[in-house]
Protein backbone atom coordinates (compact mmCIF):
# COMPACT_ATOMS: atom_id res chain seq x y z
CA UNK A 1 0.00 0.00 0.00
CA UNK A 2 3.02 2.22 0.66
CA UNK A 3 3.31 2.54 -3.34
CA UNK A 4 -0.19 3.74 -3.58
CA UNK A 5 -0.05 5.66 -1.20
CA UNK A 6 2.97 7.23 -2.68
CA UNK A 7 1.35 7.67 -6.05
CA UNK A 8 -1.61 9.74 -3.85
CA UNK A 9 0.43 12.22 -2.51
CA UNK A 10 2.12 12.72 -5.49
CA UNK A 11 -1.24 13.73 -7.14
CA UNK A 12 -1.24 10.28 -9.89
CA UNK A 13 -4.77 9.31 -8.78
CA UNK A 14 -5.25 7.20 -11.54
CA UNK A 15 -2.41 4.90 -10.07
CA UNK A 16 -3.70 4.95 -6.59
CA UNK A 17 -6.62 3.80 -7.77
CA UNK A 18 -5.29 0.93 -9.55
CA UNK A 19 -3.17 -0.29 -6.95
CA UNK A 20 -6.04 -0.09 -4.40
CA UNK A 21 -8.42 -2.37 -6.73
CA UNK A 22 -5.21 -4.59 -7.25
CA UNK A 23 -4.92 -5.24 -3.30
CA UNK A 24 -9.54 -5.63 -2.42
CA UNK A 25 -9.41 -8.05 -5.46
CA UNK A 26 -7.23 -10.57 -3.19
CA UNK A 27 -8.17 -8.78 0.36
CA UNK A 28 -11.79 -6.73 0.10
CA UNK A 29 -11.36 -6.01 3.74
CA UNK A 30 -7.97 -4.49 3.99
CA UNK A 31 -8.95 -1.13 5.75
CA UNK A 32 -5.61 1.02 4.32
CA UNK A 33 -7.24 0.25 1.11
CA UNK A 34 -10.82 0.86 1.83
CA UNK A 35 -9.54 4.14 3.22
CA UNK A 36 -7.47 5.35 0.68
CA UNK A 37 -10.16 4.18 -2.29
CA UNK A 38 -12.46 7.19 -0.22
CA UNK A 39 -9.63 9.50 -0.31
CA UNK A 40 -8.66 8.83 -4.12
CA UNK A 41 -12.88 9.01 -4.86
CA UNK A 42 -13.19 11.80 -2.96
CA UNK A 43 -10.48 13.91 -4.68
CA UNK A 44 -11.94 13.02 -8.02
CA UNK A 45 -14.92 14.48 -7.30
CA UNK A 46 -16.93 11.07 -6.79
CA UNK A 47 -18.17 11.83 -3.38
CA UNK A 48 -21.33 9.21 -2.85
CA UNK A 49 -18.81 6.42 -3.84
CA UNK A 50 -15.95 7.71 -1.61
CA UNK A 51 -19.24 7.78 1.26
CA UNK A 52 -19.60 4.17 0.22
CA UNK A 53 -15.96 3.55 0.41
CA UNK A 54 -15.14 4.88 4.18
CA UNK A 55 -18.09 3.76 4.97
CA UNK A 56 -16.94 0.08 4.10
CA UNK A 57 -13.63 1.34 5.36
CA UNK A 58 -15.03 2.20 9.04
CA UNK A 59 -16.77 -0.80 9.40
CA UNK A 60 -13.17 -2.93 9.87
CA UNK A 61 -11.83 -0.23 11.71
CA UNK A 62 -14.44 1.84 13.74
CA UNK A 63 -11.34 3.10 15.50
CA UNK A 64 -9.61 5.23 12.90
CA UNK A 65 -10.31 9.20 13.71
CA UNK A 66 -8.51 10.07 10.73
CA UNK A 67 -11.03 7.68 8.44
CA UNK A 68 -14.12 9.51 10.68
CA UNK A 69 -13.07 12.69 9.69
CA UNK A 70 -12.74 12.09 5.99
CA UNK A 71 -16.29 10.38 5.93
CA UNK A 72 -17.18 13.74 7.61
CA UNK A 73 -15.33 15.82 4.86
CA UNK A 74 -16.97 14.15 2.17
CA UNK A 75 -20.65 14.57 3.89
CA UNK A 76 -20.01 18.01 3.92
CA UNK A 77 -19.39 17.90 0.60
CA UNK A 78 -22.30 16.43 -0.10
CA UNK A 79 -24.70 19.21 1.39
CA UNK A 80 -25.31 16.27 4.61
CA UNK A 81 -23.57 18.93 7.65
CA UNK A 82 -25.64 17.19 10.41
CA UNK A 83 -23.98 13.40 9.36
CA UNK A 84 -20.85 15.51 8.55
CA UNK A 85 -20.81 17.08 12.34
CA UNK A 86 -21.29 13.43 13.71
CA UNK A 87 -18.73 12.02 12.27
CA UNK A 88 -16.29 15.07 13.18
CA UNK A 89 -17.65 14.32 16.87
CA UNK A 90 -17.05 11.00 16.55
CA UNK A 91 -13.32 11.75 15.63
CA UNK A 92 -12.86 13.99 18.46
CA UNK A 93 -13.70 11.48 20.77
CA UNK A 94 -11.10 9.03 19.68
CA UNK A 95 -8.58 11.87 19.07
CA UNK A 96 -9.54 14.96 20.99
CA UNK A 97 -6.48 17.25 19.49
CA UNK A 98 -7.30 16.30 16.09
CA UNK A 99 -7.10 19.68 14.87
CA UNK A 100 -8.41 19.12 11.37
CA UNK A 101 -11.12 18.09 12.24
CA UNK A 102 -12.21 20.57 14.54
CA UNK A 103 -11.54 22.84 11.66
CA UNK A 104 -13.82 21.40 9.70
CA UNK A 105 -16.63 20.79 12.54
CA UNK A 106 -16.45 24.47 12.52
CA UNK A 107 -17.69 24.39 8.98
CA UNK A 108 -20.12 21.84 9.63
CA UNK A 109 -21.68 24.05 12.56
CA UNK A 110 -21.27 27.28 10.49
CA UNK A 111 -23.78 25.13 7.89
CA UNK A 112 -26.22 24.37 10.32
CA UNK A 113 -26.49 27.76 11.68
CA UNK A 114 -24.92 27.08 14.97
CA UNK A 115 -22.28 30.20 15.09
CA UNK A 116 -21.11 30.18 18.54
CA UNK A 117 -19.97 26.68 18.77
CA UNK A 118 -18.52 27.01 15.74
CA UNK A 119 -16.42 29.78 16.53
CA UNK A 120 -15.69 28.02 19.55
CA UNK A 121 -14.59 24.77 17.18
CA UNK A 122 -12.31 27.25 14.96
CA UNK A 123 -10.64 28.47 18.51
CA UNK A 124 -10.07 25.75 19.82
CA UNK A 125 -8.08 24.42 16.39
CA UNK A 126 -6.30 27.69 16.31
CA UNK A 127 -5.42 26.75 19.82
CA UNK A 128 -3.26 23.51 19.45
CA UNK A 129 -2.19 24.94 15.73
CA UNK A 130 -1.93 28.74 15.56
CA UNK A 131 -0.27 28.94 11.80
CA UNK A 132 -3.46 27.16 10.23
CA UNK A 133 -4.16 29.52 7.73
CA UNK A 134 -7.21 27.81 6.91
CA UNK A 135 -8.87 28.04 10.36
CA UNK A 136 -8.35 31.93 10.47
CA UNK A 137 -9.60 32.07 6.82
CA UNK A 138 -12.74 29.98 7.93
CA UNK A 139 -12.98 32.25 11.35
CA UNK A 140 -13.07 35.69 9.08
CA UNK A 141 -15.65 33.88 6.45
CA UNK A 142 -17.54 32.87 9.90
CA UNK A 143 -17.17 36.71 11.23
CA UNK A 144 -18.29 38.40 8.19
CA UNK A 145 -21.40 36.19 8.30
CA UNK A 146 -21.87 37.70 11.28
CA UNK A 147 -20.94 41.17 10.32
CA UNK A 148 -18.20 41.45 12.29
CA UNK A 149 -16.27 42.52 9.87
CA UNK A 150 -13.61 44.13 11.72
CA UNK A 151 -12.84 41.07 13.58
CA UNK A 152 -13.10 39.67 10.41
CA UNK A 153 -10.51 41.55 8.54
CA UNK A 154 -8.29 40.64 11.16
CA UNK A 155 -9.13 37.35 10.48
CA UNK A 156 -8.41 37.54 7.21
CA UNK A 157 -5.06 39.15 7.78
CA UNK A 158 -3.82 36.55 10.13
CA UNK A 159 -4.37 34.11 7.27
CA UNK A 160 -2.75 36.17 4.79
CA UNK A 161 0.50 36.69 6.91
CA UNK A 162 0.89 32.69 6.98
CA UNK A 163 0.09 32.43 3.08
CA UNK A 164 0.59 35.29 1.22
CA UNK A 165 -1.23 33.96 -1.93
CA UNK A 166 -4.49 32.61 -0.52
CA UNK A 167 -6.60 33.94 -3.13
CA UNK A 168 -10.05 33.41 -1.30
CA UNK A 169 -9.01 35.14 2.48
CA UNK A 170 -8.03 38.45 -0.11
CA UNK A 171 -10.94 38.43 -1.95
CA UNK A 172 -12.95 37.77 1.13
CA UNK A 173 -10.70 40.54 2.90
CA UNK A 174 -11.90 42.47 0.54
CA UNK A 175 -15.37 42.47 1.07
CA UNK A 176 -14.69 42.67 4.59
CA UNK A 177 -12.98 46.30 3.73
CA UNK A 178 -15.47 47.13 1.60
CA UNK A 179 -18.08 46.87 4.12
CA UNK A 180 -16.43 48.99 6.56
CA UNK A 181 -15.97 51.72 3.85
CA UNK A 182 -12.27 51.37 3.48
CA UNK A 183 -13.08 51.39 -0.74
CA UNK A 184 -9.65 51.66 -1.65
CA UNK A 185 -7.85 48.89 0.42
CA UNK A 186 -10.87 46.65 -0.72
CA UNK A 187 -10.17 47.22 -3.68
CA UNK A 188 -6.47 46.45 -4.04
CA UNK A 189 -7.43 43.60 -1.84
CA UNK A 190 -9.54 42.26 -4.55
CA UNK A 191 -6.87 43.38 -7.29
CA UNK A 192 -4.06 40.78 -5.47
CA UNK A 193 -6.69 38.20 -5.66
CA UNK A 194 -7.47 38.69 -9.06
CA UNK A 195 -4.06 38.70 -9.43
CA UNK A 196 -3.17 35.45 -7.92
CA UNK A 197 -6.74 33.64 -9.44
CA UNK A 198 -7.96 35.16 -12.12
CA UNK A 199 -10.89 33.09 -12.31
CA UNK A 200 -11.44 33.66 -8.41
CA UNK A 201 -15.75 34.60 -8.00
CA UNK A 202 -15.02 38.14 -6.90
CA UNK A 203 -17.81 39.93 -4.33
CA UNK A 204 -16.98 42.99 -7.00
CA UNK A 205 -20.36 43.32 -9.27
CA UNK A 206 -19.40 46.88 -10.71
CA UNK A 207 -16.63 49.10 -9.90
CA UNK A 208 -17.07 52.72 -11.19
CA UNK A 209 -13.29 54.27 -11.62
CA UNK A 210 -14.19 57.82 -10.92
CA UNK A 211 -16.31 56.91 -7.34
CA UNK A 212 -15.22 53.60 -6.94
CA UNK A 213 -18.58 52.86 -5.89
CA UNK A 214 -19.61 48.85 -5.98
CA UNK A 215 -22.23 46.34 -5.05
CA UNK A 216 -20.93 43.26 -3.84
CA UNK A 217 -22.13 39.95 -2.42
CA UNK A 218 -21.92 38.46 0.96
CA UNK A 219 -18.49 37.09 1.61
CA UNK A 220 -18.12 33.13 0.85
CA UNK A 221 -16.85 30.77 2.86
Amino acid sequence: MRHAVAFFQRGNLVEAERLCRFVLSTHPNYFEALHLSGMVAARRGRFEEADQWLSEALKINPKSAEAHSNLGNVQRARSHPSQALESYQRALALKPAFVDALNNRGSALKDLGRFDEALASYDGALALKPDLATAHYNRGALLSALKRHEDALASYDRALALKRDFAEALNNRGAALSALKRDQEALASYDRALTLSPGERCCIRECTAATGERTQNSPSG
